[in-house]
């Protein structure tokens, strides 16, 4: 195993509660994790609202893990006759979890990558259920460009943690080899609250894919390591490759 992020400071921007496996992996391999989530999940979840739209749907289409656990109890809507997909390692793994056993997802975990699956076959007769984001980006006009019936429904929202800017202060102020990005709302309230891109100048910026990365680009951060490979582990790969 190299050990190239061997007593190296690498940040962790992710909510706390999802951070757990990018943390330990980082940590496996030496680096020292200074931990500072920068944004919160809001559910935005009506289940009255979510059963009725699932007894609609023969597909259901879940683009993060935050949307998944709320499946569980709707498992007697959830019938032979719909079919579950998801795009990344993490949502596959919390629906089996809840029991559920999603469609075959798509080796390189994009959205893009997914509507390319789901488009395969007749759609004449498929309607699509999207639990997403509030403010998901594009595989719902995908698949409506594509001529296919979509509903989408808002199951959370990120927002900004109030004590970002503080704890961004502190870390930047010891001193950081690299900071991690899973998520372009992450990207966004980071550049936010340190006021200036420039405050991360000498800092490996690594993103988890082109998406995030487009994100930190327009932002105008300089992105460094973009991992192909689309989870945590693949992210510290590419990062431990960079710095090797």
């Amino acid at each position: 195993m190299s050990e190239a992020l061997r007593g190296r400071r690498v940040m962790v921007t992710r909510p706390e509660m999802q951070a757990g496996a990018l943390v330990l992996e980082l940590r496996n391999r030496g680096a020292t994790v200074v931990a500072v989530p920068v944004i919160a999940i809001e559910d935005l979840v009506d289940m009255a609202e979510l059963r009725a739209a699932c007894g609609r749907a023969t597909d259901i289409v879940l683009t993060s893990a935050n949307a998944a656990r709320h499946l569980v109890e709707l498992a007697d809507v959830l019938t032979g006759r719909v079919r579950v997909w998801a795009v990344g390692p993490r949502t596959v793994q919390a629906l089996r979890r809840a029991g559920i056993q999603p469609e075959r997802s798509p080796s390189d975990f994009t959205a893009s990558a997914l509507a390319g699956e789901l488009l395969a076959g007749d759609t004449s007769r498929r309607h699509f259920l999207l639990l997403q984001a509030e403010m998901a980006p594009g595989l719902a006009d995908r698949l409506r460009e594509a001529g296919v019936k979509v509903e989408t429904l808002a199951m959370y929202r990120t927002v900004s943690r109030p004590d970002a800017a503080a704890a961004l202060d502190v870390a930047l102020a010891a001193g950081i080899d690299a900071i991690t990005f899973l998520s372009g709302s992450a990207v966004a309230a980071t550049v936010a609250a340190i006021g200036s891109g420039t405050r991360l100048n000498g800092v490996v910026i690594a993103c988890i894919g082109e998406a995030t990365a487009a994100v930190a680009r327009r932002l105008g951060l300089h992105v460094d390591v973009v991992a192909r490979v689309h989870t945590g582990a693949g992210l510290v790969d590419a990062l431990a490759g960079h710095l090797a």
